[in-house]
């Protein structure tokens, strides 16, 4: 990493991966600031101070789909890994929804560090993102 490596936000509720998160991502030479939940993220969230959000999906307070939507409002060009364990549904559920309103790249719990920082860079370097564009739908024909 260089001088000029965006910070990263990271939202998620689990204090012990959270930390694991952080620590894993300093070595790989990321500033990673933690949020516990999508409030206190959105509350963080400036857009000239970071690069990039991380997010897990279901947090109390305001969950990660709360969060990318009002993440996107803010800043339309954001650039979100969203991820999830699934709590009582199975994690793609979650993460496909994320993606569908804007998360660009999404990992389902547990995952090995090397996906999550090969998901960065691949997010660090694409162009910025944009707001998803709603489904086009097929005219009305009576």
């Amino acid at each position: 990493m260089t001088m000029t490596t965006p910070r990263i936000l990271l939202a998620d509720d689990e204090d012990l991966f959270a930390v694991m998160l952080q620590r894993s991502l300093a070595m790989f030479g990321y500033d990673v600031v933690r949020a516990r939940n999508g409030r206190e993220a959105l509350a963080a969230y400036n857009p000239a101070g970071f690069g990039l959000v991380i997010t897990d999906l279901i947090m109390p307070d305001m969950e990660g789909v709360e969060l990318i939507v009002a993440l996107r409002k803010v800043n339309p060009a954001v650039k979100i890994i969203a991820m999830s364990g699934g709590g009582r549904n199975h994690p793609q559920a979650y993460l496909s929804i994320a993606e569908r309103i804007g998360a660009v790249k999404s990992l389902a719990k547990p995952f090995p560090i090397t996906a999550l920082v090969q998901a960065i860079e691949e997010c660090l370097r694409a162009a910025p993102a944009s707001a998803p564009q709603p489904p086009a739908t097929a005219p009305v024909t009576e």
